[in-house]
C-alpha cells in the first residue's frame, strides 16, 4: 500500500474496509457549515481519496469523494485489504 507522505497520518486499517483514510467530505463542509468537523470524519478507501482528490485544511484531510443520495460514492475496486 503506497500512501503519500502528506496523508499517511490519516491512514487506518479496518477488517471490513481495509486500508482507509480518516477524512471529511468536501461536500459535507459546504452543506453542513455549522456541524463540528470531528463529527464529519469518516473512513474512505485510500484509492478512492487519491483518485477523487484531497487537500489538508486546519489539520483535517478533506476529500472530493462525492456523496450521492446519502451514500459515499466510490468503486468497489478501491477497497484494498
Amino acid at each position: 500500500m503506497n500512501i503519500p507522505n502528506d496523508i499517511s497520518r490519516y491512514h487506518v486499517y479496518t477488517p471490513d474496509g481495509g486500508h482507509e483514510l480518516q477524512c471529511i467530505l468536501e461536500q459535507d463542509l459546504m452543506d453542513l457549515p455549522d456541524v463540528d468537523k470531528e463529527e464529519m470524519i469518516c473512513n474512505i478507501p485510500v484509492k478512492a481519496v487519491i483518485k477523487a482528490g484531497y487537500y489538508i485544511q486546519d489539520g483535517y484531510l478533506i476529500t472530493k469523494v462525492p456523496r450521492v443520495d446519502g451514500r459515499i460514492e466510490y468503486d468497489s475496486e478501491d477497497i484494498e485489504h
